[in-house]
């Protein structure tokens, strides 16, 4: 083949590349579709003889920026591989609404040589010979700030009818409303069944001080139908693809304690704020002093014609739902001492300390390690049903256990040998490091030598420099955990080093915890102590605490019984001061 014949050849192939177009298209919702974008660009590609690479449509909303768009990245990956030249959409919002995301998104597609092609305005980015469109530019900077503005115009259009929709009484958001009311003729009525329910829950608080898990459980037990059950029969979407059932949502303590928060019941609607409100007479300001937990930057509030529930009696419940925040935010500073090392034996999740003060200062109800589980497991999907343990019994079992652990133990062979595969790792990934760098030096070489195409040379590059961020982060991770090790040989090596004795100090304990401690495990026992644990519907919980040299050292506990408790077969007289974990 001669010279003038491989010259053709290549300038076809360069022909060819410069017809490889990709369409992006983009809704903001479910309700929406693509499908005249798509054919719309789909008719245009035709016309100008583009092949069309890849279609990349998405349902997502414009404000989210390119890059968090998960088919505007992956056409943003494909773009840099050098091959389309252009992208079609139907028009500039698609790319995005907010005008430093757009004109970002056209910058970085002009320095790739990618012509931005938008149907509805007919404008290019770039010329026929590759030069930026000068008209564009100024064109598109227009037609972004225009497409931002009418986004928030839209925005305050949109509260500003939910305002006036709510100060008619008109009854937003379909047939699901607020506990105790109804839409009725779309307006907002009270429910007359459902408002006894909230008179009870605000009196079960303010006169019979039940707490909000209290209240929920009375609610639970007397088969009352939450605003869910009541309203749906059919699975409701929670997220996309997730359903859930109606009879899945129960009463819990958030549920109520939403509804004690809730001005609604003693006569006021929430509605966002704008500083146009702020002077009209239809909208009544709170004193911030004393609601403190109010938002008055972002909430006005709208006079309902009745209250389900008096003025006196919402006050009150505020001040109690205060002064129990207070309180809680005053005494709940306890040290965990097994933090990070205790976990479930049915689902491997850590146990959290569920702790709380009573009144006087003393251990409440909430005093137990629980399973993580549980804080998800509010419908029944996640909770793993394992027990939980009561935390000065299981912190004294921890206490007694380290004053039996055997503190001359020799380095385990798995400690030493995981040293040594962990040093391997390191070698290894340093002499990675050490191409990549190489590699590097010399893509520059030849870009500068022998004339790399820059689209290529920046592909190169990213890629290099993606594989030695990696290599360092494994280099961080690698020096991180081998340094984990070694304080672990260290203490194998000398234990007891500033420690004479087991302390009982709390922050003390957790340091020697944390440095003799492998992990503590959570499980209920079927075992039976008779003699010290004489009631036969007793629940045994079962401590395993493992050292970091291998030992394992077991304790039990009971649900009745304070007086003992269960160390490695042994019976221990248990003292429940013994370790204060109140900062």
């Amino acid at each position: 083949m001669n010279s003038d014949a491989a010259l053709i050849i290549l300038y076809i192939c360069n022909m060819e590349a410069t017809k490889l177009a990709c369409v992006y298209a983009r809704v903001s919702t479910d309700k929406q579709d693509t499908r005249q974008q798509i054919n719309d660009l789909k008719r245009y590609a035709k016309y100008k003889g583009y092949k069309i690479f890849k279609i990349y449509d998405e349902q997502i909303s414009g404000t989210t920026e390119g890059e968090s768009r998960s088919a505007f990245a992956d056409m943003l990956l494909e773009i840099q591989k050098g091959e389309i030249k252009h992208i079609l959409v139907w028009e500039l919002s698609r790319l995005g609404r907010s005008v430093l995301d757009v004109l970002k998104n056209v910058e970085l597609f002009t320095k790739l040589g990618v012509n931005i092609f938008i149907h509805k305005e007919n404008l290019s980015t770039l010329n026929d010979d590759g030069t930026q469109n000068a008209t564009s530019k100024l064109f598109i900077s227009m037609l972004g700030g225009f497409a931002e503005f009418e986004l928030e115009t839209t925005r305050q259009r949109i509260i500003r009818g939910v305002k006036d929709s709510k100060t008619k009484g008109s009854a937003n958001g379909g047939a699901l409303q607020y506990y105790g009311f109804k839409n009725e003729s779309k307006k907002l009525v009270i429910n007359v069944e459902e408002a006894e329910i909230i008179k009870q829950i605000f009196n079960m608080y303010t006169e019979k001080e039940m707490g909000t898990s209290s209240i929920a459980n009375e609610l639970q037990h007397r088969s009352i139908p939450t605003k869910y059950n009541s309203t749906f029969s059919k699975k409701i979407k929670i997220s996309k693809g997730k359903y859930r059932s109606p009879n899945a949502f129960i009463w819990v303590d958030a549920v109520i304690w939403n509804i004690l928060r809730n001005s609604i019941y003693r006569g006021l609607r929430r509605t966002k704020s704008y500083p146009e409100y702020r002077g009209n007479p239809n909208f009544i300001k709170r004193d911030p002093k004393k609601y403190k937990h109010l938002n008055f930057d972002k909430w006005d509030y709208i006079p309902l014609d009745d209250q389900i529930i008096s003025t006196s009696q919402w006050n009150k419940a505020q001040e109690i739902l205060n002064s129990k925040s207070n309180q809680a935010a005053a005494e709940s500073k306890f040290i965990n001492i097994v933090k990070g090392l205790i976990s479930c034996s049915n689902c491997n999740q850590p146990y959290f300390m569920h702790k709380r003060s009573s009144k006087n200062g003393l251990a409440g109800r909430d005093n137990a390690y629980r399973c993580l589980s549980k804080r998800g497991g509010r419908y029944g999907e996640v909770d793993c049903k394992n027990v939980g343990a009561n935390i000065d019994k299981v912190n004294f079992i921890v206490h007694n256990i380290l004053t039996r652990v055997d503190t001359n133990t020799n380095p385990t062979p798995e400690l030493l040998k995981e040293m040594q595969d962990l040093n391997l790792k390191q070698e290894k990934n340093d002499r990675r490091l050490k191409r990549l760098l190489k590699q590097k030096k010399k893509y520059l070489k030849q870009g500068s030598t022998y004339g790399m195409k820059d689209n290529v040379l920046k592909e190169l590059l990213a890629e290099n420099s993606q594989d030695q961020h990696e290599a360092t982060e494994l280099s961080n991770h690698f020096k991180a955990e081998y340094s984990r090790l070694e304080d672990k040989l260290y203490t194998f090596n000398d234990p007891w080093s500033k420690i004479s004795t087991v302390p009982t100090d709390a922050s003390m304990l957790k340091d020697t915890i944390k440095k003799l401690v492998s992990k503590v495990v959570v499980s209920k026992s079927d075992k039976t102590f008779p003699e010290h644990f004489p009631n036969p519907k007793d629940t045994i919980t079962q401590i395993d605490v493992t050292m970091i040299s291998g030992q394992k050292l077991t304790g039990y506990l009971s649900r009745f019984t304070s007086k003992y408790v269960i160390v490695e077969g042994e019976p221990v007289a248990y003292d429940a001061k013994l370790i204060n974990i109140l900062l």
